[in-house]
């Protein structure tokens, strides 16, 4: 699996006599501040494209919301812990800690680039990190507990079994043979940058060390979008959205994830429909 983790610039944070970044919001924000006093004018640009709706996710999970009901008829991210979640990213622009409308991945390139101290971003830019940028001393954690409870966005790759081939037992068996397989060797799959699902694979030595792996203390922190059909649509058509109009001060928290809202639920109501769930 993987997910997001927080990327910190070692010499920055040296700097200000941190040797890792810090895992709660107080700290962490006290960090942002001693790292502008320090030379870095902005330590943390908050996107407002990729991944700002990892990081709304995560952040929403935080502060105890969740992102849709059980029968996946009604978009909850508009709910309070949805507006104090969006409104923390937003402050980090109205304190200076992040310049305003970041363009797609600068946020990346600028931290890439020794420009930036932190910045959150999916476990998949470790290999990127290691081969093109072998000079910048960098670490990964956790990203921090902002909202009170650790949370995080989550993805998987998944082996799945079509129901036709289930009716044949040979077929079954040989898929399973063949899922355990890959599964035992994912410590080749973690040098890519993922996180082994299988436990024995996360403790092997050649992938205990590994920068990732580290996320996964606290596995009770993972969080996965729902299993709902077309779920992917109203992500992209009304969630990303009002994320981006908020970063981009085009509307304030609430007022953007509201609008947002009533788009994710008509798409909720036609996904109903089309999938007949």
């Amino acid at each position: 699996m993987h997910c997001l983790g927080d990327y910190y610039n070692t010499a920055h944070l040296e700097k200000i006599g941190l040797k890792e970044a810090p895992t709660e919001r107080a700290a962490y924000e006290d960090a942002l501040t001693e790292l502008k006093k320090a030379g870095t004018s902005t330590p943390f640009w908050m996107p407002s494209k990729w991944p700002a709706h990892l990081m709304f996710m995560s952040l929403l999970w935080q502060f105890g919301g969740e992102l849709y009901d059980a029968d996946g008829t009604k978009a909850l991210w508009g709910s309070e812990p949805g507006v104090q979640a969006l409104s923390w990213m937003v402050e980090q622009i109205d304190k200076g800690f992040s310049p305003a409308k970041v363009a797609l991945d600068s946020q990346y390139a600028a931290f890439k680039n020794d420009k930036v101290s932190l910045t959150w971003d999916g476990i998949w830019q470790i290999n990127d990190l290691k081969t093109n940028a072998p000079s910048l001393k960098w670490g990964l954690a956790p990203i921090p507990n902002i909202g009170g409870t650790p949370a995080v966005w989550s993805a998987s790759h998944n082996f799945v079994l079509t129901s036709q081939a289930g009716r044949d037992p040979n077929k079954v068996q040989a898929a399973k043979v063949f899922i355990d397989t890959l599964s035992r060797q994912s410590t080749e799959w973690a040098k890519a940058g993922m996180i082994p699902a299988r436990n024995s694979a996360r403790q092997a030595p050649e992938v205990a060390g590994l920068p990732q792996v580290g996320l996964a203390r606290d596995l009770t922190a993972f969080h996965f979008l729902p299993a709902l059909a077309g779920v992917g649509d109203v992500q992209s058509k009304a969630l990303e959205l009002a994320v981006a109009k908020a970063v981009l001060k085009q509307s304030g928290p609430a007022e953007a994830l509201k609008e947002g809202v009533a788009t994710a639920d008509q798409l909720l109501a036609d996904n109903k429909r089309k999938y007949a769930q």
